[in-house]
């Protein structure tokens, strides 16, 4: 789905700790890996979430994109997250909230000003990056809202636009035929959410994405508009679901979506 992996570009050089847990749920150990600018001084954080339906990916999939977050001066922080089968919905929702909420927990461990922060994500990851941004804060000492999303063709509404073909997918997640989900698939859907004060939105979204609907990228545009949250969108002509950096256009779009994480996690 993502051609993430060719990902190339020159940058300083980026200190990097693997393996790091950041919740044990169940008896699971969830674990992320750490990007940061070898610059001194506190960073802004973005947490980055794989694609891969819920179903699948892993969080090194983003290791590109967090080297491009931190040659930028920001501390990138790839979640691995519990997937379906064997986890149903909403565990992967719980999960990015807990995420960043263990961001906040740790800012002085890891030298974060956590005033603001980012969420970005591709695909399944956008999802739960804007959910970030979108929904109540969970409960607990530390706030799990963000400041910043950056969403590359996520879905927003998952009562909509969807095929039959895919039923199979959405008991997978749920746990429920489609039918029977209403509930779960509100809850589920990003634009569902959307309210005054929510997190500045960057999209990204390619026309001839065959996975998420195109369709999807404009209810969230119209949703961000009626409650007038800064939203910035680049449509991309001629790709599909996937992040190819041989595309001038897609560079570009990656290039403006870090402005767009410096501006508004105030990124000095």
């Amino acid at each position: 789905m993502l051609s993430l992996f060719a990902f190339v570009i020159l940058q300083p050089r980026v200190d990097v700790q693997k393996n790091v847990v950041y919740r044990e749920i169940a008896g699971e150990k969830l674990m992320c890996d750490i990007y940061r600018p070898t610059t001194p001084g506190r960073k802004k954080a973005v947490a980055v979430f794989h694609g891969g339906a819920w179903v699948a990916g892993q969080r090194q999939d983003m290791a590109p994109l967090c080297e491009k977050i931190a040659s930028e001066g920001m501390v990138a922080i790839t979640f691995q997250y519990r997937l379906a089968p064997k986890h149903k919905w909403p565990s992967m929702r719980e999960d990015a909230l807990a995420a960043i909420q263990w961001i906040r927990a740790n800012e002085g461990k890891y030298d974060l000003d956590v005033r603001q922060i980012g969420a970005l994500g591709a695909s399944a990851g956008a999802h739960l990056a804007m959910l970030t941004g979108y929904l109540p804060t969970a409960p607990g000492k530390y706030s799990s809202r963000t400041q910043a999303i950056i969403n590359f063709f996520g879905p927003t509404d998952m009562a909509v636009d969807y095929p039959a073909s895919v039923d199979a997918l959405y008991f997978l997640v749920l746990g429920k035929k489609r039918a029977d989900a209403a509930q779960e698939i509100f809850e589920a859907s990003p634009v569902k959410f959307v309210d005054r004060g929510d997190a500045p939105t960057y999209t990204m979204h390619g026309k001839m994405d065959q996975v998420v609907p195109f369709k999807q990228a404009e209810r969230l545009q119209e949703a961000l508009a009626g409650a007038r949250i800064d939203r910035k969108f680049h449509p991309i002509d001629n790709i599909g679901h996937e992040l190819p950096v041989t595309n001038a256009e897609v560079v570009q779009s990656i290039n403006e979506s870090m402005l767009w994480l410096k501006k508004y996690l105030r990124v000095r």
